[in-house]
Formats: structure tokens, C-alpha cells, sequence
């Protein structure tokens, strides 16, 4: 039988002789597909594809990600293929025991940490409100101080948010890279698109990527910077990592930055007291046989949601009451004319609420964050800008007023307010029954599922 050779080159590319692509090829695989238009309408389609590329140096070698040689490894193993890995890298870099004056690490983290360490690549899936910032101080200051660390946020809120949240408790100055504001620091906050636009990208040992499932796919632009940075430390936090249906996700995920390290869901921080367990509330909305009519999913979802005046009541209804317990509220909305409407009604209702969307200065968002926080004003009206990354401890509530049915979307959501704070041990969560169309009670039948798997309700 032969064997095969895998060579890890950096910690970018591995590579394996061309004729060897045949025996790899099912360890790198994933269904991919497309959208063909025909005469009457786009239909979907299928197609195999594989995390393999060709070498352009080399033309009898392909390559595929170094993440990936332990999964390529492994199923040689287990299909009985004779083979040997060849690592031109340097070895793993040392590191000290993660240690801070101003954060006592719970237990978790210190597993999750020491784990990272060792491996120095991969990703953490850490419920939202469980310490991600204190998992990313941990790491910082176990690795060497002459380190330069470039740390990835998708959006300028949380550009600003991570910058302050750094300022004071993580080693050297902290730079930021976004629009018009560049400066590199011993740790650089930024987001891809502005290193993305840059000719030569500069030297990085390390790479941290926070809300990493942003890297889903191969051609998307965390995938495309990430193939720039040749850091050997590549560390990503979410709290939402893949599902056994997103086999890209995954495959891109383990190549660009590592296999998962480990992980802590929100059962666990609600058990050991660090997050507030979800309580959800349910309201039914009334029929409408209008919508029952309607055939296309997105004119369901426009009449039954974002134009639906009897959603639009409730959600202020549910708002004044929250308000008159002491509550903030957080209204979620997926489009911006959504927003818009609610925040007309609520405005007539003489109750003024603010709306954050792609368009709201990040300035004013930050601004808005912290007036929530402090209670000094009662609700927000935001759409996906603050769907995940936002943490707010004092919030109270969060309305689902957009529908939806991914388990990833739900759990972002919920996210918000999942932090403990003083005098609070729960977060409500209000969502709505929508009977008018089929449409509508399949995706809230998901929803509901997932509360009763988590015992929300």
C-alpha cells in the first residue's frame, strides 16, 4: 500500500502530492450550491466541493489549510492509509500561566485558556455574557510581551467597545484600525474591511477574530485577510459555532484558525451563577386571514411582520409595561423600515425611543449602549447591527419583534442581556404567535422548540 506525505509549510498552507488528492479529497468535502435562473423562477442546486487548491509554485502538489491537517490525518487513520506529516514550521511558542491583577479568572475560563495555549490555534464557543473579553485578556498576557496582536471585530461599535473594554488592563497601547483611524499597538484593534484595503498588511504573531463564525465561508473577506496573515497564534471566540449541517463553516473555521478548543454554554454560566437565565414570555397575536392568503414568504413576512399593526401594538404595549416594572427593553427588527414603523408608533404613543441601524453614527451607538445601560433612557429599537457583541447587564428585557427560525439568530438575540447584573437573575424574553399563515407558525414552532430544549419555558 502507499504512503503519503503531508507537509505543514506555515500556518497557512499544508501540502500533499497531486496524486495523493483522491484519498485526502473526502476529509476536505463539503456540499456547496447555486442558484441557476431558468425560464420561471431560480432553482437550487447541489455540487461537491473540497478545501484543495493548486500550488502555484509547485504544479505536482496541491494545498489545502494547515488547520486542517489533524482532520486529514485522522481520517487516514481511520480509512488505513499509511501516511506521515512533515512540520517545516517553527516549534509552538512559549507561554506563561494567564494571570492579571485586575481579573480573578473563574475556573472555565482557566480550562478553556490552558487548553488554548497548548494548541495556540483554534476557536472557543463561550456563551455571550460568560467573559469572553476576560478569555481574551487571559491569552494576551500568557503570550510574550514583545508580541504584536492584531485582534478582528466586524463593526465599529465593537471596535470601540473592545478598544475601551482593553484601554487599562491589557499590556502596551492599544491601536485601532478602522476608516480613517489607523494605529498599530502591542494589541491592534480592527475590522477586516480596514486591513483588507491595505497593499502589505503588517507583522502579526497573533490573531484573534471575536463573533468567528463571521468566517462561514471560503470566499468571504475573513477568510480572504486570513489567508494574508501568516500569525502562528490564531485564536476565535463565538458564542454560536457551527452546526453539524454547516460542514464549510466548519472546514473554514478548523483551516484558517484551528479545530474548536473547547466550550461553555449558557446551561453551564446559568448553573455556576455567571449568566441570567432566559425567561420567555409568549403573546399571541390575532388572525389574520389577509396574510393566510398570501403565497411568497417574503410578502408573508411583510404583511405578518414588519407591516402588521397588531405586532406593532403589542410591542408597545409590552414596552410601557416593561417601563412601568422598572424594565429596559431591547425591540428587535430585521429591516430598517421595520424600525421605523415602530419607533413612528411609539412616538405617537408619546413614548420616544431611539433606533440603531447601519446608518447611526458608531459614536452615537456606543453613546446609546451606555445611556441604556445606565437606565437613562428605557428602550431601544436595533436591527441585525445589534444582534450579536452588544452586551448590556442591565437590561431587562428583549422583545423578538423580526420572527426568525435559526437556532444561531435566537441565541444571538438572546444574547443582549444574558449578563448578570445586581438585582437581576433572569432576562425576559417577549415573542409572538403569529396564527395567519403557515409561514409564521413553522417559524415560531422552531423557536419555541429551542426554549423548551433549553428550559426557557
Amino acid at each position: 500500500m502507499k504512503q503519503i506525505f503531508l507537509t505543514v509549510h506555515n500556518p497557512i498552507w499544508s501540502s500533499a502530492s497531486l496524486t495523493d488528492s483522491q484519498d485526502i479529497f473526502p476529509a476536505l468535502r463539503f456540499t456547496a450550491e447555486f442558484w441557476r435562473q431558468t425560464q420561471y423562477r431560480r432553482v437550487r442546486q447541489e455540487y461537491q466541493k473540497a478545501l484543495i487548491y493548486k500550488h502555484e509554485g509547485d504544479k505536482s502538489r496541491f494545498l489545502f489549510y494547515t488547520g486542517l491537517i489533524k482532520r486529514v490525518s485522522a481520517y487516514l487513520t481511520e480509512e488505513g492509509i499509511p501516511h506521515v506529516v512533515f512540520n517545516e514550521t517553527p516549534p509552538p511558542i512559549p507561554f506563561q500561566r494567564p494571570s492579571h491583577p485586575k481579573f480573578e479568572f473563574r475556573d472555565y475560563q482557566m480550562a478553556l485558556m490552558r487548553t488554548a495555549l497548548v494548541r495556540q490555534r483554534g476557536y472557543i464557543e463561550a456563551a455571550t455574557g460568560s467573559g469572553k473579553t476576560a478569555l481574551a485578556v487571559g491569552l494576551i498576557s500568557a503570550l510574550p510581551k514583545n508580541f504584536m496582536i492584531v485582534y478582528l471585530v466586524h463593526e465599529l461599535t465593537l471596535l470601540k467597545q473592545t478598544k475601551e473594554a482593553f484601554e487599562g488592563v491589557v499590556f502596551g497601547h492599544i491601536g485601532t484600525f478602522s476608516g480613517e483611524h489607523k494605529s498599530l499597538g502591542r494589541v491592534t484593534v480592527a475590522t477586516p474591511q480596514s486591513l483588507s484595503k491595505l497593499g502589505t498588511i503588517p507583522h502579526f504573531d497573533a490573531i484573534f477574530i471575536d463573533e468567528c463564525h463571521h468566517l462561514s465561508k471560503d470566499n468571504c473577506q475573513y477568510a480572504n485577510l486570513l489567508r494574508r496573515i501568516d500569525a502562528p497564534i490564531r485564536y476565535g471566540l463565538t458564542a454560536t459555532g457551527p452546526d453539524e449541517n454547516e460542514v464549510e463553516m466548519t472546514l473554514v473555521l478548523e483551516g484558517l484558525l484551528g479545530p474548536k478548543i473547547g466550550e461553555f454554554t449558557i446551561q453551564e454560566g446559568i448553573e455556576k451563577g455567571v449568566l441570567a437565565k432566559p425567561k420567555v414570555i409568549l403573546r399571541k397575536l390575532p388572525l389574520n386571514k389577509k396574510i393566510k392568503e398570501l403565497h411568497l414568504y417574503q410578502d408573508v413576512y411583510e404583511a405578518g411582520v414588519v407591516q402588521n399593526q397588531d405586532l406593532t401594538n403589542a410591542v408597545i404595549k409590552e414596552t410601557k409595561s416593561l417601563r412601568e416594572k422598572g424594565l429596559t427593553s431591547l425591540v428587535l427588527v430585521t429591516k430598517i423600515e421595520h424600525g421605523e414603523i415602530i419607533k413612528k408608533a411609539m412616538y405617537e404613543a408619546d413614548m420616544p425611543v431611539e433606533f440603531v441601524w447601519g446608518d447611526v453614527e458608531a459614536e452615537d451607538r456606543n453613546r446609546l449602549r451606555k445611556e441604556i445601560s445606565n437606565k437613562e433612557i428605557w428602550c431601544i429599537i436595533a436591527n441585525t447591527v445589534w444582534k450579536e457583541g452588544i452586551d448590556i447587564p442591565s437590561l431587562g428585557a428583549i422583545i423578538n419583534a423580526s420572527g426568525g427560525k435559526k437556532e444561531r439568530t435566537v441565541l444571538q438575540k438572546i444574547g443582549r442581556g444574558l449578563r448578570v447584573a445586581p438585582d437581576k437573575t433572569e432576562i425576559l424574553l417577549i415573542d409572538f404567535f403569529n396564527p395567519s399563515h403557515y409561514y409564521l407558525v413553522s417559524h415560531f414552532g422552531e423557536r419555541i422548540t429551542l426554549y423548551f430544549e433549553e428550559g426557557w419555558i
